[in-house]
């Protein structure tokens, strides 16, 4: 199963992330950590209510009719925020199961040394919103052409490797992108880093790789 299907590297694009150091074990935060950080040029002042979700990689859990958030935290005037994250037994009603088996890549891929230990986990993205009233805003951190996320798992998992699937717009197959596996993570909150660097790839997925310099924006 490639990117185009799975929770843990899809949901780099649209996700959020933590900057952690890099200590060569797995890059589990825990099962209720909090991130702290700061909107870059935030500009809208107080009344902002920073909300978190879990979905997949397409779409928040609210937007896939299940019900949210799971955790509030306020913002101040300048951006600042500080938001603890769901744990365990909050998250159980939202897991999804993952089965990734590197000998039955998608349609058109191809695989290299690709390994997955375990192929099954329960699983999810994190999605983080400021809102206030109706207005609805998406957070991320990334810096260049590096995104960042957060995933839940509900075990120690490792994959490693390469793959190489087609990209098709409107039907049409347009091309290869290859992708590049390197994720440790451990049971809980994981935070994760790809690097898109071009359309085509490679495209790099590692955990505990946050960039030092990655900021947050709401859009």
């Amino acid at each position: 199963m490639q990117a185009s299907q799975n929770a843990l590297k899809g949901s780099a694009l649209l996700g959020a992330a933590l900057a952690m150091s890099a200590c060569g074990s797995n890059s589990s935060l825990g099962d209720q950590p909090t991130i702290t950080g700061q909107i870059s040029g935030w500009n809208r002042g107080t009344g902002f209510t920073l909300q978190a979700q879990v979905g997949d990689a397409m779409k928040p859990a609210a937007s896939a009719g299940l019900s949210g958030p799971l955790a509030t935290a306020p913002i101040d005037a300048m951006g600042n925020f500080s938001i603890t994250l769901p744990g365990s037994a909050a998250l159980a009603p939202y897991l999804a199961p993952q089965h990734t088996d590197p000998s039955q890549p998608l349609p058109g891929c191809t695989t290299n040394n690709l390994q997955v230990n375990p192929q099954d986990i329960m699983t999810r993205a994190l999605w983080l919103y400021a809102v206030s009233g109706t207005t609805q805003l998406f957070l991320k951190q990334s810096a260049q052409t590096t995104i960042v996320a957060y995933i839940y798992v509900d075990r120690d998992f490792n994959e490693t490797g390469n793959a190489a699937c087609p990209i098709t717009v409107n039907g049409m197959v347009q091309g290869q992108v290859q992708e590049n596996f390197n994720l440790h993570f451990g049971t809980g909150w994981n935070s994760e880093a790809v690097d898109l660097s071009s359309l085509t790839g490679p495209y790099t997925y590692t955990s505990n790789m946050i960039p030092a310099d990655a900021k947050w924006t709401a859009q």
